[in-house]
């Protein structure tokens, strides 16, 4: 971030909003932020903020391998992906103790098995449990090589992942989050619960990835996007929602997607909305959670395999 009015800004409305700790991003889509880059601006805020690493392995950008029918993710079978995904995770390991993965760590890509496609997958039962065997799998291993990436640069480092809220298709994207949980130190949540779902998913998505990964959900992560149309804010009312239910979890923090769109002028009711709402909870979060009443249980699908 070369602007440092913005630089100035940003940091005024973060600490208006209450952040204690701020990830940086290293890649995404293709785009990797140099090392000396990433230094210079965690340098600047570490003397107001908690500063760790964060990076999207998993997506895509133009001049890498295959990548999934949906463009933005990459397939972590091709080896030409797994070297931009290895490199991604050493050179942040270098510059952070704590690194956080996005949630496009998953498999995108049906074509891998012969005679599996993507039809099948909505159609096949059969090809629904090879597919997702053969992904939990593809993911285990990368998953693998990518930690041993960071370890290796830095011992200390500590690698959570993230998964997505839609956890209708955890098993089918090679997401076996009790077989993963032991290869990290901890797992986020992604509770985005946008127009459309339940307000209080961002509750309920938490206890359920808490329970399969045997109690090493850390965190949880929301954004403020519409569940309709990509890049439009979502009603500030369900904004505020998933700030209540997901500070409301039990995690150990919260984090909100992503840093610059508190400034945007678009964004001013929903920073608003937050602030108001984090003040209220703090006497709440103070002091020990009790039980949870009166929310209903979102309904499983039947785990594979």
């Amino acid at each position: 971030m070369s602007d440092s009015a913005l630089l100035s800004r940003l940091i005024d409305r973060a600490k208006e909003m209450g952040f204690q700790r701020l990830y940086l991003e290293k890649y995404r889509d293709g785009v990797m932020l140099r090392p000396e880059v990433i230094e210079r601006l965690r340098d600047a805020l570490s003397k107001d903020f908690d500063v760790q690493g964060e990076l999207a392995i998993g997506t895509w950008g133009q001049g890498m391998g295959r990548h999934g029918s949906w463009q933005v993710t990459g397939c972590l079978s091709d080896r030409r992906n797994m070297e931009v995904y290895a490199k991604a995770m050493a050179e942040l390991a270098g510059l952070f103790d704590i690194l956080l993965i996005d949630d496009f760590w998953a498999n995108w890509c049906v074509d891998d098995i012969e005679g599996v496609k993507g039809g099948d997958l909505l159609l096949d039962e059969a090809a629904r449990l090879r597919h997702a065997a053969y992904s939990s799998e593809l993911l285990y291993r990368a998953s693998e090589e990518v930690v041993r990436a960071a370890m290796d640069v830095n011992p200390r480092a500590r690698v959570v992942l993230k998964v997505a809220e839609w956890r209708e298709q955890f098993y089918l994207r090679g997401l076996d989050i009790g077989r993963l949980a032991g290869l990290f130190d901890g797992i986020y949540v992604g509770t985005e619960s946008r127009e459309g779902t339940a307000s209080y998913g961002s509750l309920v998505i938490v206890k359920l990835v808490n329970e399969l990964s045997g109690g090493k959900v850390v965190g949880a992560w929301f954004d403020s996007y519409s569940g309709y149309f990509n890049g439009v804010p979502i009603s500030v009312d369900l904004f505020r929602y998933q700030l209540r239910y997901s500070a409301l979890s039990g995690v150990e923090e919260v984090t909100l997607y992503q840093g610059t769109e508190v400034l945007d002028e678009s964004r001013r009711e929903h920073v608003r909305a937050f602030t108001e709402e984090l003040r209220s909870l703090r006497p709440a979060l103070e002091g020990p959670l009790g039980q949870t009443l009166g929310v209903k249980v979102l309904p499983v699908q039947t785990a594979y395999p």
